[in-house]
């Protein structure tokens, strides 16, 4: 058996096990080409006869077979004389071309032209992208290029352009629900351009330029479209156009951008450097409250391990989809809520929490709102509209005060118990990797535990000045520096680590106050404003737990805790602090421009996953730049 595949999306072109043969002349191709036509049905030889010769002088009948045995030889290379042909076979007094379904290149482009509309209908754009682009890939020219001319193939090649048309505007529309406006601007105007009687086209470019932030542009592609119409065929333009420029005028939300969540497993919830001590009970608690809310809140004080425990519970309810972590803390515009956790899941462009719970639809998922109290109002307002539309969705969510909506669970997180000797042993361990208590050092850990009123943060602080300090030394600068009437508060347990600072390590501490979020090594220079190196006081300021190590980043990447952040900007005077939010911004600007430089190449992708990542940077050197007029 031959494979014989056969091409019309372009010249006529036919192989046979992969390999091309010669279809003959023009004649001998046309009479190939009114046989397929009429595929999987037989054609006479008096329509063959019309279809080819065409009102010419007709061939006698020996020519017609001597073509068709001709194509045969071609398309059945070594098939025996008298042997029955099995590709161009002979019905009654006629001809059939008998062709698996995909062996004919124009069947399998309707198909993927089909199976990519249906995609695209069903809200799935990247298959959608994948199944036209490969339909289009199947044309090498124009329908029967050898036949320009030809009636015959006429209706034939204006059902193929028609349908490739169609095909070429359904691309455009995925590659506009994958965001892709930007690119397809100058794409879809070359396209209205060679067809300006396309109401569809000029409908996606409207929305192309309307989505990168060309209003004015738009309604004037729209008002072009409108003129062309009328002044070719004194026609009004259709409704959906018309949708369009209203939708424009009124900004409908409708028109904006929503990217499509992406399939298969994902999460892009941390894993912890350190390991889980204690905690059995609460995290067997939240676990269970979050099997019966749909919001649970889990409240304490600053330092007292709400971040850690919520990340724990969320490990072990890993999904498909999530759990899915956003982080609060370094954001400090309310209307910026819901952007921040559409970001987070990978959902740019949407911005309110209306359009966040219509992206959202159907999904299930967890989502864990870290650090929410100083956006307890912004917060609220989200979790109602998404847990309201998304009936799905479940929030965890850590403040030091409740959301207060309806159906909220609240869990109140306490110090540590016994667990804090636990803990403290094991931090101590960490820094000290040769030290073990002694049995007589239980009852001091256990003191210095107490004394930290069982604060998880507190107590790890102290552990790690044990690698200057004795346990001893570490209980005794407790009772001296703090006294009963304030080991409640934190800040005196940061004082204290701060206390045991060089004056180079101080003065860096306080500077990186002006970072809102992660930051790595050049921008620790840059902000810092001295001539000195800084690794070696960053590296101390890492050594005593005032600076948490993103370890999963290169280049490496530093953060200070809320409450630690807090304290070092208190460290400084309001002249330092003036000049260390300067720098701050000098450097967000001097990166935001060099990084405008390269968008539009190679390196985009790259420039704009930092981009991403820096918004808090971003967004705290606007609200500097703003402040200062």
């Amino acid at each position: 058996m031959h494979e014989v595949t056969v091409s019309v999306l372009g010249r006529m072109a036919a192989q046979v096990n992969g390999v091309e043969v010669a279809l003959g002349g023009p004649r001998q191709r046309a009479v190939l080409a009114s046989v397929l036509l009429a595929s999987p049905r037989s054609v006479s030889m008096s329509r063959i006869v019309e279809d080819v010769w065409d009102g010419e002088e007709p061939p006698s009948l020996t020519t017609v077979h001597a073509y068709i045995a001709e194509l045969r030889r071609a398309l059945e290379p070594g098939r025996k004389a008298r042997q029955a042909a099995t590709v161009l076979v002979t019905e009654g007094s006629g001809y059939a071309l008998r062709l698996p379904p995909d062996a004919l290149d124009s069947t399998v482009f309707a198909r993927l032209a089909a199976d990519g509309a249906k995609a695209l209908r069903d809200g799935g754009p990247v298959r959608a992208d994948e199944l036209l682009r490969e339909a289009l890939g199947t044309w090498r020219g124009p329908a029967f290029a050898d036949f320009p001319d030809a009636g015959f193939v006429a209706s034939e090649v204006r059902r193929l352009e028609l349908l490739r048309e169609t095909a070429l505007q359904d691309l455009y529309e995925a590659g506009l629900a994958l965001g892709r406006h930007a690119e397809l601007v100058g794409e879809l105007t070359a396209y209205t351009d060679r067809h300006p009687m396309a109401e569809r086209g000029w409908e996606l470019l409207a929305l192309a330029l309307y989505r990168c932030g060309l209003q004015t542009d738009a309604l004037s592609a729209i008002r072009r479209a409108t003129a062309l119409l009328a002044d070719e065929f004194g026609l009004d333009v259709g409704p959906s156009l018309r949708r369009m420029e209203t939708a424009i005028l009124r900004q409908d939300p409708a028109l904006e951008f929503l990217a499509q969540p992406a399939k298969g497993p994902q999460s892009n919830l941390p894993f912890p450097v350190t390991d889980f001590v204690g905690r059995v009970a609460q995290l067997r608690d939240v676990s269970s409250l979050l099997t019966r809310a749909r919001l649970v809140t889990v409240t304490g004080p600053g330092g007292v391990g709400k971040t850690r425990l919520a990340l724990e519970v969320c490990q072990s309810l890993r999904s498909p989809d999530g759990p899915w972590f956003v982080d609060l803390a370094g954001l400090r515009q309310p209307d910026l809520v819901a952007a921040t956790v559409a970001e987070a899941l990978g959902l740019p462009g949407v911005a309110t929490p209306q359009r966040l719970a219509a992206v959202l639809g159907s999904r299930k998922l967890l989502l864990l709102l870290d650090n929410c109290e100083h956006l307890v109002d912004a917060v609220r307002e989200m979790c109602l509209t998404v847990l309201s539309g998304c009936g799905e969705v479940r929030v965890l969510a850590t403040s030091r005060e409740s959301l207060g909506i309806t159906g909220e669970a609240v869990f109140e997180l306490g110090p540590m118990g016994d667990d804090g000797a636990e803990l403290f042993t094991r931090r101590a361990a960490a820094v000290q990797p040769h030290w073990q208590p002694e049995p007589a050092d239980r009852p001091l850990i256990e003191r210095i535990c107490a004394d930290l009123d069982g604060i998880p943060l507190a107590i790890e602080l102290a552990a790690a000045q044990l690698r200057v300090l004795s346990l001893d030394q570490i209980a005794g600068s407790i009772d001296d520096r703090f006294g009963v009437a304030t080991a409640h508060d934190l800040a005196d347990t940061i004082a204290w680590s701060y206390d045991l600072l060089s004056p180079a390590e101080r003065e860096l501490f306080g500077r990186l106050s002006a970072f809102a979020g992660g930051f790595d090594l050049d921008a620790v220079s840059m902000v810092a404003g001295g001539a000195e190196p800084v690794l070696p006081a960053l590296s101390g300021l890492v050594r005593k737990s005032l600076l948490q190590v993103e370890h999963a980043t290169t280049p490496r990447r530093y953060r200070m805790l809320v409450m630690v952040r807090a304290f070092a900007a208190g460290t400084l005077s309001e002249v330092d602090s003036r000049r260390a939010v300067a720098r701050h911004l000098r450097w967000v600007t001097e990166w935001a421009e060099a990084a405008d430089a390269d968008l539009r190449g190679p390196q985009a992708p790259a420039l704009l996953a930092r981009l991403t990542r820096d918004h808090a940077e971003t967004r705290a050197a606007l609200a500097t730049a703003l402040f200062a007029g």
